[in-house]
């Protein structure tokens, strides 16, 4: 059995050496390990894991033909809102092929709506293990009243043709965060849909931004077990080794 592991890592770009270790028995059983550490972006910016590389991974990974499935080793707080679509447009691919579970330290946000739609979710430990914070959130920052002391009046100017340009910023430097408001409103109902139909056994006070940990997780119906990726690499191995033993009638057992 091959075991691939290549490491995505927040604040640097690529996958790392891989390390391999075992034999390679038969074709198509190896396992990869992509290990996502830090927060999610969609590109290459803010120093984040950038989703459209984790794709294209998952997808040569996958083309290789070499692959039983792939463990998504998740140690991140979660991120920009756009880093998920380019991950679930590969997850729900009906031609895709190899399967693809997630192994937790810490799943939240953006990083969980990612998990929610693998093959399986599990959590590494029952100590510091978590996931959930299924929600949205922004920062805005008004940097006006500093300014101002510094005797600095900073004017932005909109042509007659553009009333609705910047919007909900401008109506949040008057202290309306409503505009902001229904946007995050509006994708928190889509994050909660996305989870809720992918796992419709959890419960609803999992779904309002709180976080769970290790049992309490299994509970709330946000993962189906507690298994140290070890564990988890082992169960899948036996399911490859099953496969292959079950396709191919000579070997002897």
């Amino acid at each position: 059995m091959l075991l691939q592991h290549y490491t995505l890592c927040a604040g640097r770009s690529g996958a790392a050496a891989a390390e391999k270790s075992g034999k390679e028995d038969f074709p198509g059983d190896a396992i990869a390990v992509v290990s996502l550490s830090g927060v999610l972006t969609r590109d290459s910016w803010w120093r984040g894991i950038p989703t459209t590389y984790l794709v294209s991974l998952l997808r040569d990974i996958e083309s290789s033909g070499e692959y039983f499935a792939t463990i998504l080793d998740i140690n991140s707080p979660g991120g920009e809102a756009p880093a998920v679509p380019p991950v679930l447009d590969y997850l729900t691919d009906t031609s895709r092929t190899m399967r693809v579970y997630s192994s937790i330290e810490m799943a939240a946000s953006a990083a969980y709506w990612i998990a929610a739609y693998t093959d399986g979710i599990y959590l590494q430990n029952d100590i510091t293990a978590f996931v959930g914070s299924i929600g949205t959130m922004m920062h805005y920052e008004n940097f006006d009243p500093f300014y101002e002391k510094q005797g600095v009046v900073i004017e932005d100017i909109y042509p007659d043709e553009s009333p609705l340009k910047n919007a909900a910023y401008r109506a949040a430097q008057k202290g309306d965060y409503g505009p902001y408001k229904k946007m995050l409103s509006e994708l928190a109902v889509k994050f909660q849909s996305a989870v809720r139909s992918r796992r419709p056994e959890v419960v609803d006070d999992a779904l309002k931004g709180d976080i769970f940990t290790g049992s309490a997780g299994i509970e709330a119906g946000l993962a189906d077990g507690i298994m140290p990726l070890t564990a988890l690499i082992e169960k899948i191995q036996a399911s490859a080794s099953l496969r292959n033993t079950l396709n191919n009638p000579n070997i002897e057992n």
